[in-house]
This record gives C-alpha cells, sequence and structure tokens, in this order.
C-alpha cells in the first residue's frame, strides 16, 4: 500500500454484514454448511467487486456478537494468494483489493433501552486489523457474560446456541438454536468497557461507536432516561448516523467545553450501508458516503477522534476536491546527489521536517525554482535567501493534471516577511501583495484599470506636449534669426516713409497732387492684403475639400493611420463581441458622414461666397490704381521710387507676418508650457480617484484588516533625478534665486513653483540662477524626465490601531500572510519556508495554525517548519521526512533522502517479505521521527489527542 502521500480522503463502509448474520441474512447463503464453499465464494466475490466499483477502500467486516466472517474472510481469502487468484484471476483487480483496508466490526445488543424504542440498544466495538482474531474471540468475547436463565455465560457460539435450546424447550420458539439464541442475547455495556479496558494488548486498538436513529439535537435532554444516554453516550467514541442535525449537534461548534463536561469528548459520526444483502453492500441510504481522511489504517481511523471536524465528512462526494491544475503532484530529481523515486506532495496541508542542513529548504526551493525560476528568484532576493549549496542539475514537477509547465505559485523563502520593507515610495513587495489583494475586489479591480488606462493617456500627451514644445521653441529660435537678418517691420516703415517724400517731391514736378501718390501707396498696400488674403481662402477652400470623412474612432484601439484601422487589441479584449461592435462602428460612421458633409458643403459655400467678393474690390482698386500708375510713371524716377516703395510694402507685409508668427508663437509656447507643469495634477488627480475606490470598497472585504490608499511622491527618486540632469554645481545659485535645494527636497516642495522655477532656470543659461543641462541630455529628454510621473500608490493596512509600519515584525508577518492565505482568492499553491521564523509561539498558535486550518481545504500548502504546532495543530495531511547523509545518519543510497507519509504512520518501512528497508528513515515511523525532530513534538501530539476530549475512554 503506497503511504508517502499521506492523509487522503476515502470512502469507507463500516457497517456490512456477513452470511454469518443469521438474524438478517439475505445473501442467500448458510454460512455453517462448510461443504458449499461455493456460496461463500460468491459473497467474497461480490463484495470486493462492488467494493471496487464503488470506490470502497475500507471496509468494517460485520456480524452478530461473533467474528466468524472477518475471520473466513481473512483467513480462507485475504491470506490466501491462490484462492484469490482462483477467484480474480485479473492482477489488476487482485491489487486494487490489496489497497482495501479489512477489519472486523463486531455488532452486540444492550440490555438498556432508550426514549421510545422497543428495541435494546445496538453497540459496536471495531477492532484493528493488528489484533488477531483469537485474541479477540479469547479475551474480548468470551469474557463477556450474558444472561441465560437464572445463570450467566461467556459470549460463544456454543453457549448461544444453548441459550437459543433453552429458549425453545421453554417458550416452543422455532428456528435454529443459534438463531433464537442470537435473537435473546443481550449484554451489559459495563461489561464490554471492563473487558476492554482491562486487556493490555486491546489498549489504542478499538473504537466504540453506537447507531443513532434520532435527531439527537431535538430530543429532551431532560428526560427520565437522561442518565442513561449521559452513560452511554459519554464512553463511545463515535456515533453511528448520518442524521445531519446529529452531525452538527456531535460537533457542539460554540459549545465545545460544555459538551466535553457533559459527554466527555466531541463525537465524530461515521455511517454504512447496513448492508445484509448484495443489492443493499455499499449502497448507503441517499447516497450518504462516510468519507475519512486518513491512511487506510486503524491508525488513520483514530484521527478523527481528535479532528472529528476535519477528518470524516458525511456526503455523496468527496470532499474538499480541488482543482487538477492548482495541485502539485510530485517532484522528481534527475542529480547524482537526490533520490531517484518522486517525491509526492498531499493536495491539502504538506509539512517538510528535518534536522539541521538535512535538506528540507532545498527541496522547498527546488520546487519553486522547477515551476517558476525567475519569481523564486525575486521572492529569494527579497529574503536574502543563500543559493544553493548543492544546486541541482535538473528536476521536473508534475502537476496532478498531469503536466510539467509554469504555472502561478506563492512562494515565501525565510525570513521574507521579515525582510520585507515597505518604503510607501516604491512598489515594494508588502504594496504588490497588498494591492493583489485589493484587485479581487471588482470596484477596486475597475478604478485600477482606469486609472492605469488614464496615466498612460496623460504620460502619452505630456510627452506629445514636450515634443511639440521643443519644435516651437526650435521654430521660434529658427524665425528670430530670420527677422534678424530681414529685419523688423519698423525697419521698412522708416524706409517707406523715406521713399514716399521722395516720391511726393518728384511728383510735385510732373503735376501730381500729394493726394494722388498717398491714395496710390495706399491702393498698392491694399492690393497686397487682397492677395493675400485670396490665397488664404483658396488655401482653406483646397483644405476642406480634400479633408478626409470623419469616422468613430476609440484612441486605445484605432491605429493612427489615414484610414484608423482597427488594432489587434480591440478583438483580442472583445472576442465575443467583436463583429457586433464593427457593425455598430460602420453603422454610426453611416449617421456621422452625411451630417459632416452638410457642415463641410456650407462652409465651402461660405468661403466661396467670401472670393468673389474680394475679387470686386481687386477689380475696383486696380482700374483706380492703373489710372494714377500712368501719371506716376510718366517719370521714370517717379516709376523706380513706386517700384521701391511696392517691394518695401511686400516686405513690410513679410516682416509685420514674422511678427504675428513670433507672437502666436511664443503664446502657443507659453500655453504648451503651462499645459505640461499642470499635467502634474493629471497624474496626481487619477491616483486619488483609484484611492478613494480603496478606501470605499476596502472596508467591505472580508476582514479585520482595514485599508487605504494615498499617492506619494517619489521625492527621493525625483532628487535623483535632478542630479543626473542638471550640473550640480549650479545648484547653490539656483537656491539662492527660487528657494529650493535641489540637494535636500522634501515631499512638501512638490508643485507648480518648483516645476516652474525649474523650467525657468533651464531656459536662460545666462540668468543667475540658471541650471546648466548636462551633455547626457537635450531639453525634449530633460524635460520629458522631470515631467514623468513621479507618483507612487502607498497602501495602508491596519490591524486595529497599527500600520504595518508601525508593527511588531510578528505582527507584521502575520498581517503578510493573512493577506497571502486568507484574503487571496487565488487557488494555486502556497510554498512557505520556516513561517515560525518571523512570528512568536502565540501567533503560530492561535493565528497561522488557524489560517492554514480554514484555507488548507481551497488550496495546496507546502510547509518546511521546524514547528510541532503547525504539523499537528493545522493537521498535516502529510509529512516529508528530509535526511542528508552523515554519520549516524545513514542513508540508504543518495546522500539527500526524503520519506514521506501520514503523521497517523507509526510503521518501519519493510519490503514484500516484512524485512526492514535500509537507511535511517524507514526505521522509525512518521509519528515517531515528528517527535525525535520537532521540539515539543510528543508533548503536541498529547495535546492534540486530548484536544476534543478530557479523556478517551472510561
Amino acid at each position: 500500500m503506497n503511504r508517502g502521500i499521506g492523509s487522503t480522503w476515502h470512502k469507507w463502509d463500516f457497517h456490512v454484514h456477513t452470511p454469518y448474520s443469521i438474524l438478517n441474512n439475505g445473501y442467500g447463503v448458510d454460512p455453517f454448511i462448510t461443504e458449499d464453499e461455493a456460496s461463500f465464494d460468491q459473497y467474497v466475490q461480490t463484495l470486493f467487486t462492488k467494493a471496487i466499483e464503488h470506490d470502497i477502500m475500507a471496509i468494517g467486516i460485520t456480524d452478530y456478537f461473533m467474528i466468524d466472517g472477518y475471520k473466513r474472510i481473512l483467513e480462507n481469502y485475504i491470506n490466501n494468494p491462490v484462492k484469490m487468484a482462483a477467484l480474480f484471476p485479473e492482477e489488476e483487480i487482485r491489487h486494487k483489493i490489496e489497497q482495501i483496508y479489512i477489519f472486523p466490526n463486531i455488532e452486540l445488543r444492550l440490555d438498556t433501552f432508550v426514549g421510545n424504542n422497543t428495541h435494546s440498544v445496538n453497540y459496536h466495538v471495531i477492532f484493528s486489523n493488528s489484533v488477531p482474531v483469537q485474541e479477540i474471540e479469547d479475551n474480548f468475547l468470551y469474557q463477556i457474560k450474558f444472561q441465560s436463565g437464572n445463570g450467566f455465560m461467556s459470549l460463544s457460539k456454543s453457549n448461544i446456541k444453548k441459550h437459543g435450546e433453552q429458549i425453545k424447550r421453554d417458550n416452543g420458539e422455532s428456528g435454529s438454536d443459534l438463531l433464537v439464541g442470537l435473537k435473546h442475547a443481550t449484554v451489559k455495556y459495563s461489561e464490554i468497557l471492563t473487558t476492554l479496558s482491562e486487556t493490555a494488548s486491546f489498549d489504542g486498538k478499538y473504537l466504540i461507536t453506537i447507531p443513532v436513529d434520532e435527531d439527537l439535537s431535538q430530543i429532551p435532554w431532560d428526560g427520565r432516561d437522561y442518565s442513561i444516554r449521559q452513560s452511554l453516550y459519554r464512553q463511545c467514541n463515535c456515533y453511528m448516523t448520518s442524521n445531519q442535525n446529529t452531525i452538527n449537534w456531535a460537533l457542539a461548534k460554540g459549545e465545545e467545553e460544555a459538551r466535553k463536561r457533559e459527554f466527555g469528548s466531541l463525537k465524530p459520526c461515521i455511517w454504512g450501508s447496513d448492508a445484509h444483502d448484495y443489492e443493499q453492500m455499499f449502497r448507503p441510504a441517499h447516497n450518504r458516503y462516510c468519507w475519512i481522511k486518513a491512511e487506510l489504517s486503524f491508525e488513520g481511523l483514530s484521527q478523527i477522534l481528535y479532528e472529528p471536524a476535519e477528518r470524516v465528512s458525511i456526503q455523496e462526494h468527496c470532499p474538499n476536491a480541488k482543482d487538477c491544475h492548482q495541485i502539485i503532484e510530485s517532484i522528481q530529481f534527475d542529480d547524482s546527489k537526490f533520490q531517484t523515486e518522486p517525491i509526492v506532495f498531499n493536495d491539502g496541508l504538506t509539512c517538510i521536517i528535518g534536522g539541521k542542513s538535512t535538506g528540507k529548504s532545498l527541496l522547498l526551493q527546488q520546487l519553486a525554482k522547477s515551476i517558476d525560476p525567475s519569481y523564486a528568484a525575486e521572492q529569494e532576493k527579497i529574503s536574502s535567501f543563500r543559493r544553493n549549496a548543492f544546486p541541482v542539475q535538473k528536476s521536473t514537477v508534475l502537476w496532478k493534471d498531469g503536466t510539467s509547465e509554469k504555472r502561478k505559485i506563492v512562494y515565501i523563502p525565510q525570513t521574507f516577511l521579515n525582510r520585507t520593507i515597505d518604503d510607501p515610495e516604491q512598489s515594494t513587495a508588502v504594496s504588490q501583495i497588498i494591492e493583489k489583494v485589493l484587485l479581487q475586489e471588482p470596484n477596486i479591480a475597475q478604478a485600477h484599470d482606469k486609472m492605469t488606462e488614464t496615466l498612460k493617456a496623460v504620460t502619452k500627451q505630456v510627452r506629445s506636449e514636450i515634443s511639440d514644445y521643443c519644435e516651437m521653441t526650435a521654430d521660434l529660435k529658427k524665425l528670430e534669426n530670420t527677422i534678424k537678418d530681414e529685419g523688423t517691420p519698423a525697419v521698412f516703415g522708416s524706409a517707406i516713409d523715406q521713399l514716399e517724400k521722395e516720391r511726393i517731391a518728384l511728383a510735385s514736378k510732373v503735376d501730381l497732387a500729394a493726394e494722388e501718390i498717398d491714395r496710390y501707396t495706399k491702393i498698392e498696400s491694399q492690393l497686397i492684403c487682397l492677395a493675400n488674403k485670396t490665397k488664404d481662402y483658396k488655401k482653406e477652400i483646397f483644405s476642406l475639400e480634400f479633408m478626409p470623412e470623419p469616422t468613430l474612432v476609440f484612441p486605445k484601439y484605432f491605429s493612427y493611420s489615414d484610414d484608423n484601422t482597427i488594432s489587434d487589441q480591440f478583438q483580442r479584449d472583445f472576442p465575443q463581441s467583436y463583429d457586433s461592435l464593427q457593425n455598430a462602428i460602420a453603422e454610426i460612421n453611416l449617421e456621422i458622414q452625411p451630417k459632416w458633409k452638410e457642415v463641410q458643403n456650407r462652409l465651402l459655400s461660405n468661403l466661396n461666397k467670401l472670393l468673389p467678393e474680394v475679387s470686386s474690390k481687386v477689380e475696383k482698386l486696380q482700374i483706380e490704381h492703373e489710372r494714377l500708375r500712368v501719371k506716376i510713371e510718366q517719370s521714370d524716377r517717379l516709376q523706380q521710387l513706386s517700384s521701391k516703395i511696392a517691394a518695401e510694402h511686400e516686405k513690410l507685409q513679410a516682416a509685420i507676418e514674422r511678427e504675428q508668427k513670433k507672437t502666436k508663437l511664443i503664446e502657443n509656447i507659453q500655453f504648451s508650457r503651462k499645459k505640461i507643469i499642470q499635467s502634474q495634477m493629471k497624474f496626481l488627480n487619477a491616483y486619488e480617484d483609484y484611492c478613494n475606490t480603496v478606501v470605499q470598497a476596502g472596508s467591505r472585504m472580508n476582514t479585520a484588516l482595514t485599508f487605504n490608499a494615498v499617492p506619494v511622491w517619489k521625492h527621493k527618486n525625483f532628487r535623483a533625478e535632478i542630479g543626473n540632469i542638471f550640473d550640480n554645481r549650479n545648484f547653490p545659485s539656483f537656491r539662492s534665486q527660487y528657494g529650493f535645494d535641489l540637494m535636500s527636497l522634501v515631499p512638501s516642495d512638490y508643485g507648480e513653483k518648483l516645476l516652474s522655477n525649474l523650467w525657468e532656470a533651464m531656459s536662460d543659461p545666462h540668468a543667475f540662477g540658471a541650471l546648466a543641462i548636462k551633455t547626457a541630455y537635450n531639453t525634449e529628454a530633460a524635460l520629458t524626465q522631470i515631467f514623468g510621473n513621479w507618483y507612487n500608490i502607498h497602501y495602508i493596512v491596519k490591524s486595529g490601531e497599527d500600520t504595518i509600519e508601525e508593527m511588531s515584525p510578528g505582527k507584521k508577518a502575520l498581517v503578510l500572510l493573512e493577506l497571502l492565505i486568507s484574503l487571496e482568492n487565488s487557488k494555486c499553491p502556497i510554498l512557505i519556508d520556516q513561517p515560525e521564523d518571523d512570528l512568536d509561539n502565540r501567533s503560530i498558535y492561535e493565528d497561522l495554525v488557524q489560517y492554514i486550518r480554514e484555507r488548507k481545504h481551497e488550496r495546496q500548502f507546502i510547509i518546511v517548519t521546524h514547528n510541532a504546532n503547525i504539523v499537528l495543530g493545522a493537521d498535516a495531511e502529510e509529512v516529508i521526512i528530509a535526511n542528508q547523509n552523515g554519520t549516524g545518519t545513514e542513508n540508504a543510497q543518495k546522500r539527500f533522502e526524503y520519506r514521506s507519509g501520514a503523521i497517523e504512520n507509526d510503521e518501519i518501512e519493510t519490503d514484500d517479505q516484512g524485512v526492514p528497508l535500509p537507511g535511517i528513515l524507514n526505521k522509525q515511523g512518521i509519528q515517531t521521527q515528528i517527535c525525535n525532530i520537532l521540539e515539543g513534538g510528543r508533548v503536541d501530539f498529547e495535546l492534540r489527542q486530548n484536544k476534543y476530549t478530557k479523556h478517551s475512554q472510561q
């Protein structure tokens, strides 16, 4: 039987009768006809075939007042390989039968009545299969007396027959002597208890269970039979019932101490099919199967006494069934230093124990590295976990779904919890843990997505603004150089005035009035303006005519080309709605485009109406201009002056346009600069909106912890970046001019004033307080860094009045564990290395153990520990013992070897011939090794056994 996986859920049927139960035998087999072996063969064949069919892994072979059925099955079949091969030719079937745990269940009838029963109380004694049949007969059955007539007789078949014979003779009852004797035999439970307790060889190898037909939560406990009930229920180990109300009453949740005082202990409930025929066999009423989480042994069964709520469940389907994709099944080393056999893991709690340097942490570390090496390295970096002293060549992890691949785990190396610091300005492991938990709340997750998208959009917008700003400043510099080279309007205005004076003087000599010359000059200027206006109108008409039709665009999902094509991300995010969204966009576009066409045509019509008006003005002015030109050009000199004046007017107009363009550029630059500075407020607003949601939605989470979040300026990072961008030799003069010490910025410094001062100082390198940009940066790179996202979310978790920053190391570690274990909704495995190093003993017992006990039903835990509280208090389903070969601790073959099993296992490992296997790990059972390895292990075993009872038996 493979015990390495530890305690697992199996179906147990405690109540299957054999044909020897002649009080109610529906098998059609008379077991007392010895020559009819074939009929009993059929019973055995059916028993095991149906057990396999119904996945029954443990059977209580039951008979009234005797053990003959169990004895015959054991001696003539189970221990007779030839017979079993004849009945079950298929080796696979025989192997499955070998896995089934068979044990005796003796059903007795008491001379006691309770309630409204007209029948006396039934009473079951279940023995370990390690107790020989002969010993049960000689030292138990034959020692119990039952009343027959005026005397008492020992409980043997021959005496029961004599009892029946006497009854038949006295009362004329019909039936075989044995049948009649069994009908009327009753025993005293006090005598049963005395016989069991006074036989040393039975110690710890039997359980007493009483069938309960009533709902114990509803019976009047102040009735006249209270004392009898209390006495019966106090001395039994468990009840035999499938009534859920009785099961709940027996566990006494919230009333444990009172129940222990009244009935001695909390009682688990077990159940069986009570089969008396083939049809009923392994088919309990309403499919209420009895599931036991234990190794298939009596020691495993005994665990239900210590963990009555955890180790037994009566229901149709397997309890605590987990997702096979989230369960680590095994790891196999391909390295000469390690054992070749796979090391298996239970899907509940597996604890890895061992002495110092035995390979405990090595196993857990390699498990994490084999699944996700980069994640494991990150976690170990935080914990400062030492590298493997024995680097492993290769290892393969197998998941329960049969695959070996990278998958999510939670890995907490040694000292991780205490070394995990929380820096408000950084995204630390602490903040990542808190954030993962919070993002499981839908409202917070939605707000976080919105914040992320907003931050991306603001970052993109700021970078675009900075790029535009730098482009505009470059254009301004170029324009200023042109103005310097070409001249200002004042230069050309002065020249025109001088030329006009010359032309007036000359005109007086050629019969031209000063007014005509002045009018001619104004007309020339007007014609130039109208020509420019006509050019602008035509340019705008052209742009409007060839402007692309507008379409509905979602910025995140459309690639910004001329056709605004939909990106692949659109289909990835909306796979089900993609076609419908495309159709909707097309329909909306069909509505948009006609409306736009109306606007476009109206604008074109307005512009086209303006052109004739301008043309008409030009025509009138040209007529007058031509008349005056003829007079003025009568003189060559006058004509030359007029040409010069016209040319100067054109230069003047160009100069005016340059000045206007410069003014507009300066306005745009100032506006862009203001927008860039104010962008930091957009970052802050996005963070604040998210943080407000955390405060509101975080309070609804199922925990006593409270959550808050605030945006924090990363002033240390900002200060460092300022030192990278600027020559720090300028910092003293900057401090004198603006009042900010760039070497020692504090959070209160951040704001528009500081940013404006920085920009002003880098804009004018010659002014006092100026900042010189280092050669590794240009203006655009410097601005991009300065106006990046300099905020971080600082998550605040409080337990009571303490924040994480204020907590003691132990309390902080406990809160982080609660976040990881109790509030994290993922069902991935959790790997923890020696959590007791971060916690005090009280926290381990009162908090950590309870977290694990609650959460191991939902997910797999694999924990390295040297603390017995964790192993026994959390009721580990599997214990793996690690050992490194050494003097006095020799392994069987390899340098590192591991043995695994349940905490109830205390057997020495042997081969098929019963010879102990070599190696120190095989010399003692799991339980003994736990006691030897873990400090206080034996005491904790006793505490565990007495947790739900003041005394196990009376």
